[in-house]
């Protein structure tokens, strides 16, 4: 998160890459016992998933404090921290925890209600939710460039260009929303 906000997404997408063909590779020798590996199934997917998310760590660990990339710090940098900040990231963080935490009751419970109703129902509402979850993603992922840009802006000083980024990002917003609508 912290090299996506300080624009060097590039090392996060390469570690991610190489992460997925790992596990890709892994999955293929440890779940069908390839290359004199036994043939674990199950467990050989959990262990290729683990070790590809280990190297996908170490090489963002490496790029950061092995390469000193700007990001990086003393150990107890990361750790460290003053009672107002901990109060503050408290207070800002408790709204969102809930309304998270009800988000994720509610949803539960709407999906539950329509497979007490039948199959069918159930089924219908898990594909509907799977196309809303596309355009969630979207949505989100938008949401999360223009946070950093309209941050960027905001911190240069240049008002204007944040009100603009946030503007667009409504009415990118408004039209997923009509195609999520129009196909749901």
């Amino acid at each position: 998160v912290a090299l996506r906000a300080t624009q060097q997404s590039a090392l996060p997408l390469a570690a991610s890459v190489i992460a997925f063909a790992t596990n890709t590779f892994l999955n293929w020798v440890f779940i069908f016992g390839k290359l004199g590996a036994p043939a674990l199934g199950v467990e050989g997917a959990a262990l290729a998933t683990a070790i590809a998310r280990l190297l996908e760590m170490l090489i963002i660990l490496f790029e950061v404090f092995v390469l000193k990339n700007k990001i990086a710090g003393h150990f107890r940098e990361f750790f460290s921290y003053s009672k107002e900040l901990a109060a503050r990231i408290i207070r800002n963080a408790l709204p969102t925890t809930a309304n998270e935490t009800l988000w994720g009751i509610g949803t539960s419970m709407y999906v539950a209600a329509f497979a007490r109703i039948g199959i069918s129902e159930g089924a219908a509402v898990q594909a509907c939710n799977t196309i809303n979850n596309m355009f969630a993603l979207a949505a989100f992922s938008i949401g999360d460039a223009v946070l950093i840009l309209v941050g960027q802006k905001l911190g240069e000083g240049k008002t204007h260009e944040a009100c603009s980024f946030l503007s667009l990002t409504v009415l990118v917003n408004l039209a997923v929303m009509a195609i999520m609508m129009t196909l749901l």
